[in-house]
């Protein structure tokens, strides 16, 4: 098989075996690949050449055509060549051993009953311990989720890393969507990650988790945009993904459509419901006082101590009320309630009690199911339906407690436990951990629909957007910069965006301010600069709309910095430019001036004008000169940035006697610091203070920069520049006769590198390994210099 095309290479196959490219079609559909003969036709002709989304289908063709092993290996080796993507499932580097640990999450603690659906779950493992990925698609409530995560359960210890889960909401992102998935596989994306208009660089998340064999469930997904990069960037993670209607067919996901179950599997869905409801009813159980107008004749509604063995044996009404219910899942699940905690005694007064309220047979689930949902809710005390409407102003359907209580009680409501417990005795909400509730998203719209046309919808959202509005307003006053508690943004970022975005719309322009360093922040942290853009762009319009010309000059700088990290230096220029001018207005901003020309200098450093970043430098030094602390604690802070930036100029020019002077300036004053004022990110000086030192044969000065900039790291999450330090100090390990030091250092750079998706570094750090471990020879440190990007000062 030496055949170069794709065409020629899949030609030849079949020619091998004398099959046409409908018998191809047949035998895959067979496997249960459904690929039209046309497609292996034109495939055939090179026509057209299949992309990384039949990646199902490329790798079960030899199988169709009937290739031997060694024919399978070397048709998926060269197809994969012909192109520009591996076929044949990824093998673990056998020296990098994976780091992602083995999970188990379901996306809650316990688990509601299971029942009536075993065939559709058995047709569902046999494609995922197939390797195969998912879409399970369905109207609302017929019960995607709960068949998903049951198929999680059965299926995870089938997989090496088990299993994950992450529920969506509709205005996630597909960025953000990777964002998340990488920070539940303990894989955050560095922001060299992705590219200026925001879009992960294919590979990188691949990269970092090399050998990864996990069953994963994005669950309510509401476009295909969402997840669809997903499947490309993880082609080794099996997906399960739920949405009512979107396709990921050109994704390679086999899709799975749920229907209403049988007759006889949701009679079992309500049984097993009624039954475990029952375990958790409210203590005493006794809610006949609650059922008023709705009582049924005669009906005892004492507690039934959870024996339901009798009321459960009553065929006729248990088909009566599923097929009032449309055999409609959440419906049965809800109808069980009344009856599992004890409001009411008998099947036979369910039904009656549902006659009364009826349901619609026309529109959508949501509408069809609002008189259910009416009679349940006025079911429980006013404080319990107070709380659920509450729960319509959030974001997320997921809601942390703390947050609904503050909300509620800020409203003037009485969020305690004992209403949690009833809304959770009549389903309206799960609890699936201590500190979370979460509502089905039918239950969710139907929440912010009583909210909005209630009474309290306005106390409600002031108290919300209040919550949200303190919560980042003490971010921003945790510290300056590197040290503020960004990690309190993350698990709350849509309620957060959700209110910033209710501010901005209501021209509340002082607390959108409140709530700009913490979200800017955090989005820039976490390396989502296209939306840290879009958000600081929104809050340029507000500062100019006010006339906060303080607020506009920093969004100005920070907008440069985005702008120039992308390379559209003119642009940057211009926004530099202007924040300059507004800081300049003002005598009293030295500092603030002092940094806008550190920028510029930068600027120019990039554009290779070396002559020009030490003018702009040294216009910095003046304003400095001018300041001293007390009163200006940013002060020794400032210096350490001027003199490292300074190096750097000199460095670019050759000068590097005058390099290594600014370094070491920089360094007397970074150890002069009082250790609180101390920022990891303030010393990264030091990797380019240790190569000058090398280049001027000082490898004193050179170890002990790189040293220190890694012992500052221990216990911390390594960046680059850490990393870098380490190859160094391997290279000169290696160079003493220290080759086990030098091994362990070697490996440590290389899985950071891997880590962060910096692969020609990774392949730098392999060769020197390489290079310890046979006679090969070791790649010379001014090689590792020449390729290293030094911070921006």
């Amino acid at each position: 098989m030496t055949r170069g095309t794709f065409a020629e290479l899949f030609s030849d196959a079949l020619d091998r075996r004398g099959l046409s490219p409908g018998e191809a079609a047949a035998e895959l559909a067979r496997l249960g690949l459904k690929v039209h003969r046309g497609t292996l036709t034109r495939w055939r002709n090179g026509e057209t050449e299949p992309s990384v989304a039949k990646l199902a289908v490329l790798r079960a063709l030899p199988d169709a055509i009937g290739l031997s092993s060694a024919e399978k290996a070397e048709f998926q080796r060269a197809a994969g060549a012909a192109l520009g993507f591996p076929i044949a499932p990824e093998r673990r580097r056998a020296a990098e051993p994976t780091a992602i640990p083995q999970r188990i999450h379901f996306g809650a603690d316990d688990l509601p009953p299971f029942a009536g659906r075993a065939a559709e779950l058995a047709d569902l493992q046999r494609l995922v311990l197939a390797r195969r990925s998912v879409l399970l698609t369905g109207l609302g409530g017929v019960g995607k989720t709960r068949l998903a995560r049951e198929l999680l359960r059965a299926c995870a210890g089938h997989f090496t890393h088990g299993c994950d889960f992450l529920a969506l909401t509709a205005g996630q992102t597909a960025t953000q969507t990777l964002r998340h998935v990488a920070h539940l596989l303990g894989a955050d994306l560095p922001p060299d990650s992705f590219d200026p208009s925001g879009r992960l660089i294919p590979g990188r998340l691949r990269d970092r988790l090399p050998g990864i064999d996990l069953l994963f469930l994005v669950d309510n997904v509401a476009t295909a945009e969402q997840v669809s990069g997903l499947v490309h960037e993880l082609p080794a993670v099996t997906w399960v993904f739920t949405a009512r209607q979107i396709s990921l067919k050109r994704d390679g996901v086999q899709p799975v459509h749920l229907g209403l179950p049988s007759a006889a599997g949701a009679a079992a869905m309500f049984q097993a419901h009624a039954m475990a409801l029952g375990d958790h009813a409210a203590p005493g159980g006794d809610h006949a006082d609650l059922l008023g107008d709705h009582a049924a004749p005669g009906g005892d509604h004492a507690a039934h101590g959870g024996d339901h063995a009798a009321p459960l044996t009553d065929a006729a009404h248990i088909a009566a009320i599923v097929e009032r219910l449309g055999r409609l899942p959440i419906a049965l699940r809800l109808a069980s309630a009344p009856l599992a905690n004890g409001m009411i005694a008998t099947v036979g007064e369910l039904a009656a009690w549902l006659e009364r309220g009826g349901l619609l047979r026309r529109g959508s689930p949501a509408v069809n199911l609002r008189p259910l949902f009416d009679q349940l809710l006025g079911s429980v005390p006013a404080e319990a339906q107070a709380l659920f409407e509450t729960c319509g102003v959030f974001a997320t359907r997921t809601i942390n407690l703390a947050g609904l209580s503050t909300v509620g009680k800020a409203a003037g409501l009485r969020p305690s436990a004992e209403a949690r417990e009833w809304l959770a005795d009549f389903s309206l909400i799960d609890t699936p951990t201590v500190d979370t509730i979460e509502l089905h998203p039918l239950l969710h719209d139907y929440a912010r629909l009583r909210l909005e046309a209630g009474p309290r919808r306005a106390a409600v959202a002031e108290s919300y957007r209040a919550y949200y509005h303190r919560l980042c307003v003490a971010v921003s006053e945790s510290g300056e910069g590197h040290v503020r508690d960004y990690l309190r943004v993350q698990p709350e970022e849509m309620n957060v965006r959700a209110v910033a975005a209710a501010f901005q719309a209501a021209g509340d322009w002082p607390r959108l301010k409140g709530m700009w360093p913490a979200i800017s922040g955090y989005l820039w942290n976490t390396g989502n600069h296209a939306d840290f853009e879009a958000f600081d762009r929104i809050c340029l319009t507000a500062a100019e709309a006010t006339g906060d010309e303080n607020w506009a000059a920093i969004i100005l700088s920070e907008l440069g910095f985005v702008v120039m990290e992308r390379g559209d230096w003119p642009a940057a220029d211009e926004l530099f430019g202007r924040s300059q001018a507004l800081f300049d207005a003002d005598p009293e901003r030295l500092i603030e001036q002092a940094r806008l020309r550190r920028y510029r200098a930068t600027l120019a450093l990039r554009r290779g004008e070396t002559e020009e970043a030490l003018r702009r430098l040294n216009g910095c030094a003046a304003r400095l000169a001018r300041l001293t602390n007390p009163p200006e604690t940013r002060l020794e802070d400032a210096l350490v940035l001027l003199h490292s930036a300074r190096m750097s100029a000199h460095h670019c020019r050759g000068e590097l006697a005058l390099a290594a002077a600014a370094g070491a300036e920089a360094d007397r004053l970074y150890h002069g610091l009082r250790a609180g004022a101390r920022g990891h990110r303030l010393s990264e000086y030091r990797l380019e203070l240790g190569d000058v030192g090398y280049r001027l044969g000082d490898l004193a000065t050179a170890r002990r920069a790189w040293e220190a900039m890694v012992d500052e790291q221990a216990g911390l999450p390594q960046r680059a520049e850490h990393a870098e330090a380490e190859l160094r100090l391997a290279w000169l390990a290696a160079e003493q006769g220290h080759a086990p030091l030098a091994l362990t250092k070697a490996l440590a750079a290389r899985r950071t590198f891997l880590a962060l998706g910096k692969r020609d570094r990774y392949d730098l750090a392999g060769a020197l390994i390489a290079g310890l471990e046979t006679a090969a020879p070791r790649p010379p440190l001014a090689d590792m210099m020449a390729g290293c990007a030094y911070p921006a000062y």
